[in-house]
């Protein structure tokens, strides 16, 4: 059982300091955040309409994604590794095949997770990485194996919650990476919201509330339900305590999602407590084994690391020319329309010219 904190987990100042780590992993460029946002709510309207027809504002928006191939490649392999026989009939390897393998809620939790993931690797010490690395890749893969065998919650929602955590526990990380060491060897890799206050200010669920506020996740809702939400119900859904309106079904998955990825990570044996959401015995019982094997023998989901050899080499090659003149006038000319230029810095000059692209498509 936790020792009670010394800190008022629900203090002002918390959901300050939230904020501000928050902050270090946040910066999504345009192009991005635009694709992660149009193909969540294309899957919100396909709940509501009961259809799978993708909207071509969702095609669109993955389009300059095949430009992008830290992003590209471990989408393109998770295609093909989670849903096989689909990705056999795509007609090619564009975002657009892939976005048809996945569908528009997958595809989307997937872009939001690669890139955190590889936003926060880019900021993370190597050796403290590879431990962080590990129990992401774990935990995401039980994510999508809930919600593969519980079809009312779905692996788009699954999925983003059980990165959700480690994605928000990775701001401490890069902060204070000897801190994290601590806390991943005192506590096995389980959560402790009491230590993550004493320790810096504020806890998991208040940053991860401000992750999907940010992307706007926060005021979404799933069909059925019009009512309010306040913060202190999206972070106890967060923390797996559902304690929202009775017909918030969105709140009600991730709440949901995180009790159930806890229960089976500490081996629950039993389907009774899923509540609104339905699986039989035998389908739990293979859902827990897999579960078991993921933790004792490691994640299969190491397509989120694989990386093309071509882009590796691109990126190599435009840091060489990293103040070619090109580039330079391209991110001034960006800046005046009001992105940032540490938003800017990361991209490189075929995405910069994708993204003036855009800009102008949407100023027209």
């Amino acid at each position: 059982m936790n020792k009670k904190s010394r800190t008022d987990i629900d203090s002002e100042s918390s959901w300050e300091i939230a904020l501000r780590y928050s902050r270090l992993i946040t910066t999504i460029p345009d192009t991005i955040a635009f694709a992660i946002k149009a193909l969540r709510r294309n899957h919100v309207e396909l709940l509501s309409g009961g259809t799978d027809r993708i909207e071509p504002s969702s095609f669109a928006a993955v389009r300059l994604l095949d430009s992008i191939k830290s992003l590209k490649t471990p989408l393109f392999f998770a295609a093909a590794r989670l849903y096989p026989e689909r990705f056999k009939t795509a007609e090619d390897d564009t975002s657009r095949a892939l976005l048809k393998v996945l569908g528009p809620g997958l595809f989307s939790s997937l872009l939001t997770v690669i890139y955190f993931y590889r936003r926060i690797q880019k900021f993370s010490d190597p050796d403290v990485w590879n431990i962080y690395s590990r129990e992401f890749l774990k935990i995401l893969e039980v994510g999508f194996l809930l919600g593969e065998a519980v079809p009312e919650m779905g692996p788009t929602e699954t999925v983003l919650m059980a990165a959700i955590r480690p994605i928000s526990i990775g701001a401490f990380l890069i902060k204070d990476k000897d801190s994290y060491t601590r806390y991943f060897n005192r506590f096995k890799g389980d959560l402790d919201i009491n230590f993550e206050h004493e320790r810096w200010g504020c806890d998991h669920s208040q940053v991860a509330y401000y992750i999907t506020r940010k992307l706007g996740y926060y005021g979404e809702r799933l069909p059925g339900y019009s009512g309010s939400r306040s913060p202190y119900d999206v972070r106890q859904a967060l923390l797996g305590n559902f304690q929202g309106e009775p017909d918030d079904t969105g709140l009600k998955i991730w709440a949901s999602s995180i009790y159930w990825l806890d229960s089976l990570k500490r081996g629950s044996e039993s389907a009774e407590k899923l509540g609104d959401f339905t699986v039989t015995q035998k389908d739990f019982d293979a859902l827990v084994e897999a579960t078991e094997r993921v933790y004792q023998k490691g994640s299969s989901f190491d397509w989120l690391n694989l990386r093309y050899r071509e882009f590796d080499e691109e990126v190599a090659k435009e840091h060489e020319n990293l103040e070619s003149p090109r580039r330079v006038a391209l991110i001034e000319e960006l800046k005046r329309v009001g992105y940032k230029e540490e938003e800017l810095e990361p991209l490189s000059l075929k995405e910069l010219e994708d993204l003036r692209d855009l800009t102008e498509h949407y100023s027209e």
